[in-house]
């Protein structure tokens, strides 16, 4: 009887350090907060993010990251966004008449409606990504904090590449 209580506790302690070392290293689950990503993602949605991902390669354009924001918070902290990956290190991003820009080319956006404005939101339009930064946007551009606000968003504070909505169910799938 002992030892079979003692091998379900060592059963239980092992499990529960695989846990935290899944959660903390290779997958989280997050919750979409806000309409930022609107209609590709809503308040709400719960995805997977990949959390290894991004500690064996670069994050790539048009893949959807979460990162913790450049605003600090009084109390210290920060909230964590999820937005797209528009630019990446050596590029230039640029907007132009309701059109995204990169390197001189109009981006061709089909996660987003066509009749959607992407306008500045301070009087930059006009962004170089450098080395170890990636510059984001949310697909909701009328309603989303994104780089035309904060600029550029350095590599180190990307947490994970958002791979899989599990909720609701009637969008249950990769994300693409």
């Amino acid at each position: 009887m002992k030892d079979t209580v003692l091998s379900l506790i060592k059963s239980v302690v092992l499990a529960l350090v695989l846990a935290i070392i899944i959660r903390t290293f290779v997958f989280s689950v997050t919750e979409v907060s806000g309409r930022s990503m609107y209609p590709n993602f809503d308040t709400g949605d719960r995805l997977i993010v990949n959390r290894i991902g991004v500690l064996l390669r670069d994050v790539k354009k048009g893949e959807v990251i979460e990162f913790l924001s450049p605003d600090i918070k009084p109390n210290g902290k920060r909230d964590h966004f999820i937005k797209r990956v528009i630019g990446t290190a050596g590029d230039t991003v640029s907007l132009h008449e309701g059109k995204v820009y990169l390197n001189g080319e109009e981006l061709k956006e089909d996660y987003i409606d066509d009749a959607v404005q992407t306008l500045p939101q301070t009087g930059q339009s006009q962004w170089e990504v450098k080395e170890g930064e990636i510059f984001v946007l949310g697909d909701n551009r009328p309603n989303s904090d994104d780089g035309r606000r904060f600029g550029t968003v350095p590599t180190d504070t990307v947490k994970g590449i958002a791979v899989f909505r599990f909720l609701p169910f009637s969008k249950f799938g990769k994300i693409k």
